[in-house]
């Protein structure tokens, strides 16, 4: 987030650093991004009990499955926050977001993370057994 703070400008107007970053963000969200950031919120909490508390998925999930499963999520949002801060630097934030929202939107609906994280689960499984 100091990356993109300092490339966008927003943390010399708004004096924001290190030390002071998680008081004051929530000034900086408008009205609508804290509705969006609670839909986010509670869609997350409600794929959580429904597909992991209610079915008790947690009593068979692996660890390492677990583990591994916020990764490609992570790694995408580097990539997004690197890359943004470029365009912004460039006073190309509207180029972004659309390109930001078409990649999401086509990486949300056309991988399949939780099959890809299977498959890598079984092949380090068997290649575990090998040994």
């Amino acid at each position: 987030m100091s990356l993109f703070f300092e490339v966008s400008g927003i943390g010399k107007e708004y004096h924001i650093n290190v030390f002071n970053f998680l008081q004051k963000w929530p000034s900086l969200l408008s009205v609508d991004a804290l509705i969006m950031l609670g839909v986010f919120f509670f869609s997350y909490a409600f794929k959580m009990i429904n597909e992991f508390i209610l079915t008790k998925e947690y009593r068979t999930i692996s660890l390492m499955k677990l583990m591994f499963q916020p990764y490609a999520r992570i790694f995408i949002q580097q990539v997004v926050v690197i890359l943004g801060s470029m365009f912004l630097s460039f006073g190309a934030g509207a180029v972004f977001i659309v390109i930001f929202a078409l990649v999401k939107t086509y990486v949300e609906i056309f991988i399949n993370y939780e099959g890809l994280l299977d498959k890598a689960m079984k092949d380090m499984e068997r290649e575990s057994g090998k040994k």
